[in-house]
């Protein structure tokens, strides 16, 4: 008789090699804080150098990201670290990389696609995370425009709002991030207003690599919500 498969084996076995969604907490401000969000298993944190304070509050000096960075490769060094950055010019972006060492730069402004290629060429071992700011339809093509550049490790999919490229507490519009999702090659991750009551809703869209945080998971005075960390990363990764 031939071997009959085990329907109970194969299901868990296809549960155990779905990817886990990524969750990344950003706007980290201080190692203590690090630690402490770190000790609650996201898969990455970020943090902002370089920025106008008033566009992006969670902006810190870079001698204090050095400082995160360096401390969580001793304490934590599974965690990855994303270093946010909006410069335009890729020798602006080279020099903080050098100095803070982050495992992945974030990019957030406008800067061109030839300028993406220095930041590689210059720093190979770099993991480079593009931000598509999803304002309308035109987000498609601009997603493709850097993915072309072959030089990406991810896209992050993020809300705008006037200057604010980041930290806007604002969702916007999922259905184009699908669409963007759908045409991509890369892993794609979802930010822009998340929190824990509308993960959930993000998840059903299906897809993403990972979901990234700041506002959605801090307490009004600016500080991080340890609770609200731990039950979104909880959510995300189960």
């Amino acid at each position: 008789m031939p071997e009959q498969s085990n329907p109970k084996t194969e299901v868990t076995e296809s549960i155990e090699s779905t990817p886990k969604l990524k969750v990344k907490i950003c706007g980290v401000r201080t190692v203590e804080e690090a630690n402490k969000i770190c000790n609650l298993h996201p898969d990455a944190i970020g943090v902002l150098v370089g920025f106008d304070k008033e566009l992006a509050k969670n902006n810190i000096p870079e001698e204090q990201a050095v400082e995160i960075v360096e401390t969580l490769k001793k304490s934590h060094g599974d965690i990855k670290t994303f270093m946010l950055t909006n410069a335009e010019d890729a020798e602006t972006n080279i020099n903080f990389a050098n100095r803070v060492q982050p495992s992945h730069i974030q990019l957030t402004g406008d800067i061109s696609p030839e300028e993406v290629l220095k930041i590689k060429e210059a720093l190979p071992d770099l993991e480079i995370v593009k931000v598509i700011h999803v304002t309308g339809h035109d987000a498609i093509q601009e997603a493709k425009r850097y993915e072309e550049t072959g030089v990406l490790s991810a896209i992050l999919l993020d809300s705008k709002v006037g200057d604010m490229t980041g930290g806007t507490g604002q969702t916007h519009d999922w259905s184009i991030s699908k669409k963007i999702l759908e045409e991509s090659n890369l892993p794609v991750w979802l930010a822009g207003g998340l929190k824990t009551i509308n993960l959930e809703a993000a998840m059903e869209v299906g897809g993403f690599y990972g979901v990234d945080v700041e506002t959605g998971v801090q307490n009004l005075d600016g500080s991080k919500n340890y609770g609200e960390i731990e039950k979104f990363t909880n959510m995300a990764h189960g």
